[in-house]
């Protein structure tokens, strides 16, 4: 680590410390017959602490972790600082404030009762107009939005009923569906026994046919041997 940047680090961390309480002390004077001084030495303090981060600005930003510690000091020390300072500012902007409106009234001459006698002479009645043209569009608006409610529970009401009456149709739908399935069955099985029966009716009258040649084969036969008998 080197000497003079940590040397110069640990002195910076320790000024920031006494900034703190100085800045404390200075902010305890403000408003009293100290006020000045006080403020100028805010001014001062806060332009030393000012000069101490800049003064350290490379330091900080440096990576020796050597300096770690002392970083970490330094960090915590601007943080109090901040802190302070913040509220000695509030402070300084109240105590501005609260003198600026003594002087004026002071400057004035007028006191409290007699300032509010004139705000109270300041006082106009109000124009309620406007109001009144308020409330009837508000009113307006509440109404048309109750009447879109009753549009919605209806078209709520319409999409029920209607979902109901496709549901009782659905079954007669399915009930359809279920005698045509049948139907369809009955007339393939009808379809199957005419094929059959068909096949049946060439059977039959093959057969006829043949016993038909037979009989006349016979019958041939019988005249034949007839003839011959009868010689």
């Amino acid at each position: 680590m080197p000497l003079d940047e940590g040397e110069s680090l640990s002195r910076s961390v320790q000024q920031i410390k006494k900034a703190c309480q100085d800045i404390k002390n200075a902010v305890a004077d403000l408003g009293t017959g100290a006020d000045s001084i006080a403020r100028d030495k805010l001014r001062r303090i806060r332009t030393t602490v000012q000069q101490c981060r800049d003064k350290n600005k490379t330091v900080l930003e440096s990576s020796d972790a050597a300096l770690q510690s002392l970083k970490e000091q330094f960090h915590s020390a601007m943080s109090e600082f901040d802190r302070v300072n913040a509220d000695s500012i509030r402070k300084e902007r109240q105590t501005f404030r609260q003198a600026g409106a003594e002087v004026l009234a002071q400057e004035a001459g007028v006191s409290a009762g007699e300032q509010m006698q004139v705000n109270a002479q300041k006082i106009r009645p109000i124009d309620l107009t406007e109001f009144h043209t308020e409330e009837a569009i508000q009113r307006e608006k509440l109404r048309n939005a109750k009447d879109i409610e009753t549009d919605m529970r209806d078209l709520k009401t319409t999409y029920h009923e209607f979902n109901a009456l496709v549901n009782q149709q659905q079954s007669g739908v399915d009930m359809m569906e279920n005698h045509v399935a049948e139907s369809h069955s009955l007339i393939e099985r009808g379809h199957g026994q005419i094929q059959q029966a068909s096949r049946h009716q060439k059977k039959f009258r093959k057969i006829g046919c043949i016993i038909g040649v037979v009989v006349a084969l016979v019958v041939v036969v019988v005249i034949i041997i007839a003839v011959f008998a009868s010689k």
